[in-house]
């Protein structure tokens, strides 16, 4: 069964059974088994090696060999050895691929071990040769930052940025220093800071009561004392904040205050209730310590804190923040603190232990992730946060002061530390080789207390009781009177050139000025090389791999081929071969030669022998520069564009056989393998085919494409080209299979063109405008602009059982690499190589065919191991292929397709992030937060808020109480209720108030019949006297002006009565007569002499109404002038009230007078209240009356 035939048909389910076989532990073997476990291994045993080497008299060893001597080492479970055997391979292909040979030597595996051992830890290293390594890390998030620590792995794994090692360095200009002239009364400076955008100094001296703030040339601008009287005192400490633009001190007393903007001129303070010491701006927080060392975390708006303290805060010294790792870091005198103060109660999350006497400096090096430490004594320390765990390394030390620093500060975007010491000697040091590159004596009286950095001037700022500012070199000390700030230039670069590194999964791209490396499972830059630093106007032309990707050679503009080593960034040669710009350079890998062309016309090839060049073949004088280029090693020709013609030259020998004239060549490509010539033109693009006749070649137009065509790529039948606008067109050609033509690569030969053009060998060609037009297949916009690179390439490698699966490579000079799939030309993967993350990242990667590879010659050394003679029985049965296949063949699982979990771009940034220093002055309100007036203005609002909702309670609570108390009631008479007495005389009173009412409503009656017979008789009797007494009535009112008004009023009055006494039927129907009836009686009952009596039952009603109608109106003109309106008033007195009061008094005036026999009590309802359902209408009309 476990024949070769058996084995390659059941190969998937072995591989699927490597996959997914596990030890006892449950662990994946093939996670188990790495190239970690044979490093490992190999130096556990280097020696054991090397005297294996020694006993077996041999210089060299193969791949048996190795494996062999290593097995001997391993402990293993047998169905295990297969696994082991894998790893053991690539190992030693690593190595030979190092070395370029197939067998290696004892010092090639001890030189590969320490050059690449991933188990050296940096700690190990000796001070004297350790390195600080460059990154490149990723922008900050400046919009919608979180609002909890989240600490991102971009920050953690970014790119190392390699070959950079002496670039960037500075230094400072002694001859121009710029010192302020101000009496300080020799008091030494406390605090000073740099406003960056305002580019002003802020200084504060000791026991001072005022800010000084100075320009970049030290001439003072403006001087800040605070306005409020209980504020004019000794400031402690002050801190500007760039991102909120916000000054905030510390004063005596325990005052806080805080300033915004250019003016100063909004002051906010407040009582900190504990006097404050020190107040720093970190993570978006105002922090201050007190004297008592109690850490206070400020809110503005509430003007309130959070104090914490912990056993740890003793003697704080500084407090600074680690943005990549969401952290602030809190000095104290003998140790390092880190907090995490995003939670409400911050948490301590380790501590880090320091080695000076005492510490009293510290910086965070932003650039290079480093906190930098001094104390008292003359070392500087270096310390680095680590990436994963809550830990802290020392990583370096600065030595070279004689006596103690005073001051440290780093120079951001730059390699350079600044300190000083107590005998006034400054120095600059380069972080990453830990030396020091520049040291100079300022011969001052007094100590340098602190350095600030003016970064955007190029200058620094040295502060002892006054300040001095010197500029770095290559800046203008007279700028410094009328500063300017730098001007951020970012600049786009873009991809000129992609190789996939399918052995590491990387793709290796060129820009202009560097090669990056990206990992192949989330797009992310994982390595920089810097391979133009010092070269300014030198840049990347061409580049191509060598030795399996270890090592890169690269063509530059000024004619330059420079090979690097990609693992160190270590430049090994470098050759001037051309005059001008490099246009193009191949690489034939077989034969180790090199072709370039240029723009100085030469056409070279070069024999490549240990990083070394040897010119071959050269031809000069190529239509005066050569543009474009292109080799087929399959056809041994070689092509070359000029200005207005093409070359087709014979590799081999470097002779010129053929010219095609009268063309503006666009781009070049040859079809390898199928004898074709493509040639884009400025019209159209031209399919050309050709066919070799001994020394020359024979061609014959084929077809034509209407598109002008710049790049080139072809796979079986189908060409892809790109447009000049980013376009991709497909095309599908028949195509017909020519051979390889055999040649001898290493001829010497010199060519001039300008001689071999004219000669009559030469066969001159144009092109037949009338070929048939062939249609495009399919067109995608790929690029917003011209392509750089196009290329089909198999991402799981081309050195597979079975070809993996072909994707189509593009990039272009809008900065974005894509990936499509081929031929459906459908976008599967997007980078812009400006940003940090992919935009789009939707690849895989079929392990599955990889592992085929690997066991196949896995087990092939397997069986040759089993031949060998003098094989031991343990070896035998570890190396039995039965029983690994069998145990592969029991495992079952799924095929795995290795993915990795992607970051993309939108998901960690804004577009307004990407492009922040354009577009930061349109949001600088958003930027900065809320303006102190702002936050007043809230704090009042909030203010008002509560008083209103603390009155709403109020009136709630009062509701409430009311609601319970008649909940109460009625709980009290249902309480009640059960008690058979209470119901009893609830009852009876009930029937009682019934049957009074039915007697109320008799005597009513007779009231009202009794009162109109008597009226009707008196009426009568009287009406002649009445009448002759109301002339002299009237000549009294004529007389009497007051009495006139008031008979007025009355008769109205009356009038109105008796409208309403006509419908209770208190007197005839006839309204008008009972009217003058009843005014002529009561003239005559004012008469003097009369005989009546003075009291009638009309005057009485009519007196009462009147008398109550004027204190009701009365009692309204005072509340209204209360603000109360008359109908508030009306629904306080209602017609019943007002009527019972008139029945009142009318009772008692019935008692006393005459007419008392007719007293019946007056009806009333159970309230005992007078219903009448007329007597409000009659009220309102006499108050419309008046």
């Amino acid at each position: 069964m476990y024949n070769n035939d058996d084995i390659i048909k059941n190969l998937d389910s072995i591989v699927n059974g490597y996959e997914n076989a596990k030890d006892l532990g449950g662990q994946l073997l093939c996670e188990k088994y790495t190239q970690t476990f044979v490093y490992t291994l190999v130096q556990k045993h280097l020696f054991d090696l090397e005297a294996i080497f020694n006993l077996q008299h041999k210089h060299v060893i193969d791949v048996f060999d190795f494996i062999t001597s290593l097995l001997k080492f391993t402990s293993h479970q047998i169905e295990e050895t297969i696994f082991v055997i894998v790893q053991f391979v690539d190992f030693f292909k690593a190595v030979c691929e190092e070395i370029q040979s197939n067998q290696i030597k004892f010092s090639d595996l001890s030189t590969y071990m320490c050059k690449y051992n991933p188990n050296l830890d940096e700690i190990d290293v000796p001070l004297q040769t350790r390195f600080i390594a460059t990154h490149q890390y990723p922008p900050k998030k400046q919009f919608n930052k979180p609002q909890h620590r989240k600490v991102r792995s971009i920050d953690l794994n970014a790119p190392v940025v390699l070959g950079a090692s002496g670039y960037q360095t500075k230094r400072l200009n002694k001859e121009k220093i710029f010192i302020d002239s101000q009496k300080n009364s020799n008091s030494s400076i406390t605090k000073v800071q740099y406003q960056e955008k305002l580019m002003k100094i802020l200084v504060l001296h000791q026991y001072s009561e005022q800010i000084s703030i100075y320009k970049p040339d030290c001439s003072l601008s403006f001087v800040l004392k605070p306005k409020a009287p209980q504020l004019r005192n000794i400031i402690h400490d002050f801190c500007w904040s760039e991102q909120q633009q916000r000054l905030g001190l510390v004063l005596k007393d325990a005052f806080i205050c805080f300033y915004d903007g250019e003016e100063y001129e909004f002051e906010k303070f407040f009582s900190s209730k504990q006097e404050q010491k020190m107040i720093f701006f970190v993570q978006n927080k105002w922090i201050s310590v007190s004297f008592d060392m109690r850490v206070s975390i400020w809110n503005l708006e509430l003007e309130d804190n959070y104090c914490f303290n912990h056993e740890a805060l003793k003697n704080i010294i500084t407090i600074v923040e680690v943005p990549y790792l969401q952290q602030v870091c809190i000095a104290c005198s003998d140790k390092l603190t880190l907090w995490d103060t995003w939670e409400k109660n911050p948490k301590l999350l380790f501590k880090l232990q320091v080695n000076h006497a005492r510490l009293n400096s510290l910086i965070f090096f932003d650039t290079y992730h480093v906190l930098v430490t001094a104390g008292f004594d003359n070392k500087i320390n270096i310390y680095q946060l680590h990436k994963k765990y809550n830990d802290g390394d020392f990583v370096g030390q600065l030595e070279g002061h004689a006596s103690i620093i005073t001051a440290i500060q780093c120079v951001e975007k730059s390699p350079i530390i600044i300190s000083s010491d107590d005998k006034h000697i400054v120095k600059l040091w380069d972080i990453r080789i830990m030396k020091c590159i520049q040291s100079f004596d300022l011969e001052l009286r007094q100590t340098i207390g602190a350095i600030i950095v003016l970064q955007n001037v190029q200058a620094v700022c040295l502060a002892t009781c006054r300040l001095m500012v010197m500029n770095f070199e290559g800046h203008n000390p007279r700028n410094m009177k009328n500063p300017k700030p730098l001007k951020h230039h970012d600049k786009q670069i873009y991809a000129t050139g992609i190789v996939l590194d399918s052995i590491k999964n990387r793709f290796i791209i060129s820009t202009k000025r560097d090669v990056r490396f990206i990992n192949i499972f989330n797009g992310q830059t994982i390595q920089i090389l810097k391979v133009m630093i010092g070269s300014a106007d030198d840049e990347i032309c061409r580049f191509q791999p060598l030795q399996q990707h270890k090592k890169l050679i690269i063509g530059t503009s000024k004619g330059f081929l420079k090979i690097y080593e990609t693992h160190e960034g270590e430049q090994l040669n470098e050759v001037q071969i051309h005059n001008n710009r490099i246009t193009n350079m191949q690489i034939d890998y077989q034969n180790h030669l090199v072709v370039t062309s240029s723009l100085d016309g030469k056409l070279i090839t070069f024999r490549e022998q240990n990083m070394k060049f040897e010119p071959i073949r050269t031809a000069e004088n190529i239509h005066s520069g050569v543009d474009y280029c292109h080799y087929s090693q399959a056809h041994n020709i070689i092509l070359t564009g000029g200005v207005d013609q093409v070359g087709i030259w014979n590799f081999e020998f470097g002779k010129l056989i053929t010219v095609i004239k009268h063309v503006k060549p666009k781009g070049l490509y040859v079809m390898d393998y199928n004898g074709m010539i493509i040639l884009g033109e400025k019209d159209c693009t031209y399919i050309i085919g050709f066919d070799h006749c001994d020394e020359s070649i024979q061609l014959k137009e084929f077809y034509r494409i209407d598109e002008i065509l710049i790049k080139f790529v072809h796979k079986a039948h189908y060409l892809l080209g790109s447009t000049k606008n980013g376009d991709l067109t497909l095309v599908s050609i028949p195509v017909p299979n020519r051979p390889n033509i055999a040649y001898n690569p290493y001829r010497l030969n010199w060519e001039d063109y300008n001689i071999s053009s004219t000669s009559a060998k030469i066969t001159n060609y144009l092109l037949d405008k009338k070929s048939e037009f062939l249609k495009l297949t399919q067109r995608v916009k790929a690029h917003k602009d011209k392509l750089t690179h196009l290329d089909i390439v198999s991402i799981e490698g081309e050195n597979l059982l079975v070809e993996g699966n072909q994707k189509l490579l593009t990039a272009s000079k809008d900065g974005k690499i894509k990936l499509f799939s081929f031929p459906q030309l459908q976008q599967l993967c997007s980078l812009n190589i400006n940003h940090p993350l992919p935009v789009q990242w939707d690849l895989e990667l079929d392990t599955h065919e990889i592992t085929k590879f690997k066991l196949a010659f896995a087990l092939k050394i397997i069986t040759f191991l089993r031949s060998q003679p003098n094989q031991s029985v343990s070896q035998a049965r570890m190396l039995d292929p039965r029983t690994l296949l069998k145990y592969l063949m029991q495992v079952q699982g799924s095929k795995h397709r290795k993915t990795a979990s992607v970051e993309l771009l939108d998901q960690e940034y804004e577009k307004r992030d990407l492009i922040f220093n354009k577009v930061k002055d349109l949001y600088t309100r958003e930027l900065q937060g809320q303006s102190l007036q702002q936050i007043e203005e809230r704090k009042k609002a909030h203010m008002y808020a509560q008083m209103w909702k603390v009155q709403e309670e109020v009136q709630d609570e009062v509701a409430n109480k009311q609601l319970d108390d008649a909940k109460q009631k009625d709980f009290k008479f249902m309480q009640n209720f059960l008690n058979p007495n209470f119901r009893n005389k609830k009852f009876l009173n009930e029937i009682e108030q019934i049957e009074h009412q039915e007697m109320m409503d008799k005597l009513s009656k007779k009231l009202d019949k009794a009162i109109t017979r008597e009226d009707e008789i008196n009426m009568k009797a009287t009406l002649v006297r009445r009448q002759s007494k109301l002339n002299n009535v009237n000549v009294n009112r004529s007389t009497n002006s007051n009495t006139n008004k008031l008979s007025r009023l009355r008769q109205t009055d009356q009038t109105v009565f008796f409208q309403y006494a006509t419908e209770k039927k208190l007197a005839s129907t006839n309204i008008s007569q009972r009217s003058t009836e009843y005014q002529i009686s009561r003239t005559i009952s004012r008469a003097p002499n009369t005989d009546r009596p003075n009291y009638n039952v009309g005057s009485l009603i009519s007196d009462l109404v009147i008398k109550i109608f004027k204190t009701l109106t009365k009692d309204d003109d005072n509340r209204k002038r209360a603000n109360n309106s008359i109908g508030d008033i009306a629904m306080r007195k209602t017609s019943n009230q007002i009527f019972h009061k008139i029945v009142q008094n009318l009772d008692q005036k019935l008692r006393d007078s005459k007419y008392k026999k007719w007293f019946i009590p007056p009806q009333s309802d159970r309230k005992g209240e007078i219903i009448d359902a007329n007597l409000e209408r009659m009220f309102f009309r006499l108050k419309g009356k008046k």
